[in-house]
């Protein structure tokens, strides 16, 4: 996998785009955050370890949220085909876990249309 790296302010992605690739953060700090009206309302900030995009690609739905680098940032790059293959190998290997991650986004998205 490869990494890209983002300067403080620089969106990562944009609420409503279309997903094809999470990433996990190597370095920096991350902002989530979503419009509601015509408010900015921010979710979480993340930092080294954690993982964002990855809601698209479980669902294949749009960006329910902007991801924007705080500070300058470095991103490794999870491209949907890999991301896609683990998550083929643990529906065959965990049906149940498989179908909660499912619910779960599903609930998130519900949640954050509501807001």
């Amino acid at each position: 996998m490869t990494e890209r790296k983002f300067s403080a302010g620089e969106v990562i992605f944009n609420e409503g785009e279309a997903g094809d690739e999470a990433f996990m953060i190597v370095s920096g700090a991350v902002e989530i955050s979503l419009t509601s009206g015509d408010k900015e309302i921010v979710l979480a900030t993340l930092e080294r370890g954690q993982i964002i995009g990855e809601m698209a690609l479980i669902d294949n739905q749009p960006r329910m949220a902007t991801a924007k680098a705080l500070k300058d940032t470095t991103l490794t790059i999870i491209p949907q085909e890999v991301f896609q293959k683990r998550l083929d190998w643990l529906a065959g290997e965990d049906r149940l876990i498989s179908h909660l991650l499912t619910v779960f986004v599903d609930r998130l998205r519900k949640q954050a249309s509501n807001l």
